[in-house]
């Protein structure tokens, strides 16, 4: 049974409060039968609140509270529901990336809106386990969040940035950063997942030292180190990575699954919780500090189970021996492909074996990477056999490359291509026509294709029951593009539709003209839509608006009182980040 929504349960968030048919203004009296009506299993307490007034006012108001039916549940259920609604804006693989409700989060609107809430909200450790620090006054709010929490897993999240960037009372700088890791600190032994993003070298030499004389972690799952800093020029990031990294965490996290490095490294020899990882991103390194090659296939090697694979210009070193034998990902799923060297790339590819990647993210510009290409498009033994998804946001290679590699991915079933960083010729190649025999030097050309097909109309590009050829990515059920007129988008629908391959959905860049959109949907095609962002995937987790709203527990006072002894008597603001 799935998990109910946000919407679902948060449908019936307050109960309701109103007033007495016989005390109630003439105007309003019309109104009450009707809401009596419609809640027929609603219990009803009547009291009574004493008004000052004039002779000609009523000295008193009869009120009536009303309870619904989720008021009567059984505390134990209650908050059941309550972690239902938390886990529904939680992603776990990014713990810090959460849904917000109006500004809010889920564990602050549940717990204001009534006392009974609060004190079940209160009690229920699972809703406070994120501890997110990026301004001072989370400081305080992450104390109370790990009395909250008790002895569930934390995910902790600091954000630190440069001093010259600093704004006081806005944001953490160095002199916050002992401070802040004080009070993780002091749970490490709860950590869950850790994020730790630094903007400059005074954080980063605090984090160094503090990371190597960690408290143990034994339940640490993610570990998410980022140095995120503009060094201006290549001789800057030299001159800062050249200090010998430390071993950190002491060197002993037995259950880590996921881990990220941008613009970290690691003792890679000395780290020997290196193993058994199913996930990795690792960005941002210069040729120096990457692992050598012996230590990236030892690394590759100790984690059999990996099923996602990131590389941002990173990965080993250009120089060194490899084993004959192929480094087999027999579980990969996911690879992701950015600002890669070509000669690198081709390295690594030519000494991994991945029959079961599913889904494919390059981001390849300004350089040449067709041999790249070329190499994962064989034939005879493709590299990706049961592709389903390729992400494509900028690619540099010949147009003939490509269209080689079209050839291998016949499972291929979603494409996204933003057109505006790709060659346009890269879409014509999506015309080319095959033939039954499915043999690539049968196939017609594409560019001769494209001429004529292209710039066809609808109505002159006849119907036929009975294709007389292939089309390249056969299984192709969803096409999202971006750089792409509605007239484009017509003729490849057309096109797909006269062959018997037909495209069900486009999704396609909303920036489009009103016309072009119409036009398509004229054609009958299941067309959505979407604000294409350079940021999309954006790995700023957690990321803050200036707008955020702060919860201020303006009547904790009165609500905390009805809490046991042993409960928080005194609640901080609960300030929350619109992510």
């Amino acid at each position: 049974m799935p998990a109910p929504t946000l919407a679902a349960i948060t449908a019936q968030l307050s109960p309701t409060l109103t007033l007495s048919p016989a005390r109630i203004h003439p105007s309003q009296a019309s109104r009450a039968p009707e809401q009596e009506a419609t809640h027929p299993t609603i219990l009803s307490t009547t009291f009574h609140i004493d008004c000052p007034g004039s002779s000609d006012e009523l000295s008193a108001m009869e009120v009536t509270q009303k309870t619904v039916p989720i008021q009567t549940l059984p505390v134990e259920l209650l908050s059941r529901i309550f972690l239902l609604g938390y886990s529904d804006g939680v992603d776990p693989a990014r713990p810090f990336k959460r849904k917000a409700i109006e500004g809010l989060n889920f564990e602050v609107i549940i717990s204001h809106v009534c006392s009974h809430w609060r004190g079940v909200a209160l009690r229920t450790p699972g809703l406070w386990t994120s501890l997110r620090m990026r301004k001072p006054s989370h400081l305080e709010r992450g104390k109370e969040f790990v009395k909250r929490s008790r002895y569930c897993l934390l995910d902790v999240m600091f954000d630190f940035v440069a001093r010259k960037d600093h704004i006081p009372g806005r944001t953490l700088c160095f002199d916050h950063f002992h401070e802040a890791f004080d009070i993780a600190e002091a749970h490490a032994m709860r950590w869950r997942s850790l994020l730790l993003r630094l903007c400059d070298l005074e954080c980063k030499g605090g984090a160094r030292a503090r990371l190597h004389g960690c408290a143990p972690v034994p339940m640490l799952q993610s570990l998410q180190l980022w140095h995120l800093e503009d060094w201006g020029t290549s001789q800057n990031l030299f001159v800062a990575t050249a200090k010998p990294p430390v071993q950190i965490l002491n060197n002993d996290v037995p259950s880590l699954k996921n881990l990220s490095l941008v613009g970290v490294n690691l003792a890679w020899s000395q780290e020997h919780y290196l193993a058994d990882l199913e996930q990795i991103e690792f960005a941002l390194h210069s040729e120096g500090v990457r692992p050598s090659v012996k230590e990236w296939e030892e690394l590759l090697r100790a984690s059999p189970n990996l099923w996602r694979l990131s590389l941002h210009y990173s990965g080993p070193r250009v120089e060194g021996a490899w084993t004959a034998s192929p480094i087999p990902l027999a579980h990969l799923s996911v690879l992701s492909l950015t600002d890669m060297d070509p000669t690198l790339l081709c390295s690594v590819m030519q000494h991994l074996t991945m029959p079961t990647l599913r889904t494919l993210e390059m981001e390849l510009p300004e350089q040449d990477f067709t041999a790249f290409v070329d190499l994962i498009s064989d034939a005879q033994a493709p590299y990706f056999p049961i592709l389903d998804d390729l992400h494509i946001s900028a690619l540099d290679c010949s147009v003939e490359s490509w269209g080689r590699f079209l050839r291998t991915i016949p499972k291929l079933s979603y494409l996204e291509a933003d057109f505006r960083r790709i060659e346009h010729d890269f879409f014509d190649e999506l015309f080319t026509k095959t033939t039954h025999s499915d043999e690539p030097e049968a196939s017609t050309s594409a560019a001769e294709q494209n001429k004529a097909t292209t710039h066809t109309s609808l109505d002159s590009v006849p119907e036929s029951s009975n294709p007389f050829y292939n089309v390249l990515l056969p299984r192709l059920r969803v096409l999202k593009v971006a750089g792409l007129s509605a007239q484009n988008l017509l003729a490849y629908v057309t096109f797909r539709k006269t062959a018997g391959y037909p495209v069900p959905r486009l999704v396609v860049h909303d920036k489009m003209g009103i016309d072009d959109m119409n036009a398509l949907q004229e054609a009958r095609v299941d067309v959505e839509y979407y604000q294409y962002s350079d940021d999309d995937d954006d790995d700023e987790e957690g990321e803050e608006e200036d707008g955020e709203e702060e919860d201020c527990d303006e009547a904790g006072g009165e609500e905390d009182e009805a809490l046991e002894d042993g409960d928080e008597a005194e609640v901080v603001d609960d300030e929350v980040e619109e992510n």
